[in-house]
C-alpha cells in the first residue's frame, strides 16, 4: 500500500529542521487514513484544519487546540520545572535558591509519579468528549 494509507504525523519536534523535512513529505502525501500519536503533530500540517472542522463537528470542544489545551499546559509546567530544577542542582545555592530548588525537586517527583499513576493520568481527561444532550 501506499503511504497515504497509513499516515503518520508523528515526528521528532525536538530537531526543527528534521521536523520541517518531515511536515514537507506528509503535506506531499495524500493521506486516506491518518493518525498520530500525540495530538501536538497535527499542528503545522496541510490536514489541521480538516482535524479542526472534524474535532469541532464530532466534539465538544472547537478545535485541537482547545483539546489538547490542559495536556500543553502540563507539559509547559514539566518543563518549568525541569529548567528551575537543572538550572540549580549543580550549583552553589543562596538560602533562597535552595528553598527554590527544594520546591522544584519537590513538584519533580509529583509530576513523575502522576505521569505512572493510571487513575491519577486518567483523571486528568474528560470522561467524553462528545457534546452534550
Amino acid at each position: 500500500m501506499e503511504p497515504g494509507f497509513n499516515l503518520s504525523l508523528s515526528r521528532n519536534l525536538d530537531k526543527p529542521h528534521l521536523a520541517a523535512r518531515d511536515v514537507s513529505k506528509m503535506n506531499a502525501t495524500d493521506g486516506r487514513v491518518i493518525h498520530y500519536h500525540d495530538p501536538v503533530y497535527i499542528e503545522g500540517t496541510r490536514y489541521a484544519a480538516d482535524i479542526d472542522k472534524a474535532i469541532s463537528t464530532f466534539t465538544k470542544y472547537p478545535g485541537a487546540a482547545a483539546l489538547t489545551q490542559q495536556t500543553r499546559d502540563r507539559r509547559a509546567e514539566a518543563a518549568r520545572v525541569w529548567r528551575v530544577f537543572d538550572s540549580l542542582k549543580k550549583k552553589k545555592r543562596t538560602e533562597e535558591e535552595d528553598v527554590l530548588f527544594r520546591e522544584a525537586r519537590q513538584r519533580k517527583s509529583e509530576i513523575k509519579a502522576s505521569r505512572i499513576n493510571t487513575v491519577a493520568s486518567l483523571s486528568r481527561y474528560p470522561g467524553t468528549i462528545l457534546p452534550s444532550g
